[in-house]
């Protein structure tokens, strides 16, 4: 019996909106503390509300998603007002520490989504109800957890390429052409 819901889950998405608003005002050199300390949560939010059954597994990847897209928004306003600019090239600037933070988070979501496909294959080929009930709550878990994963990883994607300018600009500034 699934609760009645609604789309998206506002746990996750609250979750979720407090990684990227972090990601949005510290500098980029602390992009892999804020995210080894607040990304387990935020996904862990999402995972959490499947597992309890407040929410189904697409109600939490619709909350990453929407997170994502104000993210984004916040993003593009912080740009157009001058708190950020476009940093130097990433592959020039990024530590090991980020360089293996990107590659953990890519593992981690290609993974889990790996692991939630096998277990939708298995809940198709259950021959109990049982098998077909467990077969679902860990396929739900893995994809909650995946999408998640993924979703952090393209909020990184899109902030490693800027740089806080520290400080507010004055009124009318926008970001230089390149």
């Amino acid at each position: 019996h699934q609760a009645p819901n609604t789309l998206p889950s506002g746990h996750t998405a609250a979750a979720m909106g407090l990684f990227f608003a972090a990601l949005i005002v510290v500098s980029r050199r602390w992009y892999v503390p804020v995210t080894v300390l607040a990304l387990p949560g935020a996904a862990f939010a999402g995972v959490a509300t499947v597992a309890a059954d407040w929410h189904r597994v697409s109600d939490t990847a619709a909350a990453d998603l929407v997170a994502l897209a104000v993210g984004l928004l916040g993003l593009a306003v912080a740009a157009q007002i001058g708190l950020v600019r476009p940093g130097p090239v990433v592959s020039r600037s990024s530590s090991p520490g980020q360089r293996l933070l990107y590659g953990i988070l890519l593992t981690v979501a290609t993974a889990a989504l790996a692991v939630g496909a096998a277990y939708f294959v298995r809940y198709h080929g259950a021959t109990s109800e049982l098998a077909r009930n467990n077969a679902a709550y860990w396929a739900a878990q893995a994809f909650a957890l995946g999408a998640a994963v993924a979703a952090a990883g393209a909020m990184l994607a899109v902030c490693r390429n800027l740089e806080s300018v520290g400080r507010r600009p004055p009124r009318g500034l926008t970001i230089e052409a390149p």
